[in-house]
C-alpha cells in the first residue's frame, strides 16, 4: 500500500473538489488506477458545498448545553451536531461519537 498526501489550494464554497484533486494529482505526476482509494477530509467537502456556519449565529438548545457541559465542548458546536447527526452514541472529553446515515 502506498499513501500520498495531496497538496491542493484552499477549498472555497462552490469549488469542484474532484477537479481540484485531479489537477493536484496531475501536478504531482500521480495517476489513479482502478481500485485506488481516495480519502478526503469532510471539512473540504463541506466547504465546497457551502455548508459553513458561523457559531455566533447558533442558539444552543438545553440539550446541547447539557451535552456540551458533559463532554467539555462549545454548546453552539454541539447544537449543530444534534441537528446533523442521526444518532449520538455518547462521547469522551472533547469528542462525540455520532452516526450520519
Amino acid at each position: 500500500m502506498q499513501l500520498y498526501a495531496i497538496k491542493t489550494r484552499r477549498i472555497k464554497p462552490g469549488d469542484n473538489v474532484a477537479t481540484i484533486i485531479l489537477d493536484a494529482l496531475k501536478k504531482m505526476d500521480i495517476g489513479i488506477d482502478e481500485g485506488d482509494v481516495l480519502a478526503l477530509a469532510s471539512k473540504a467537502v463541506a466547504t465546497a458545498a457551502d455548508r459553513i456556519v458561523n457559531l455566533k449565529n447558533v442558539k444552543p438548545s438545553e440539550k446541547a448545553r447539557r451535552t456540551a457541559e458533559n463532554f467539555h465542548l462549545q454548546p453552539e458546536f454541539v447544537e449543530l451536531v444534534l441537528r446533523e447527526a442521526d444518532k449520538i452514541f455518547g462521547g469522551v472529553e472533547k469528542a462525540l461519537l455520532t452516526l450520519k446515515n
